[in-house]
């Protein structure tokens, strides 16, 4: 495996900005996410 230098991404970007993480969510064993309570009500 090729090592990268100390601050390049891991992976090729056709453009910066182009996807971003809104939110992580967790996935129990029956396959379904799981949310927190807070978006739940």
């Amino acid at each position: 495996m090729k090592r990268r230098a100390r601050g390049e991404p891991c992976c090729a970007t056709p453009a910066f900005g182009g996807c971003k993480v809104e939110s992580l969510v967790t996935v129990d064993e029956r396959g379904q996410m799981v949310l927190p309570k807070v978006l739940r009500d």
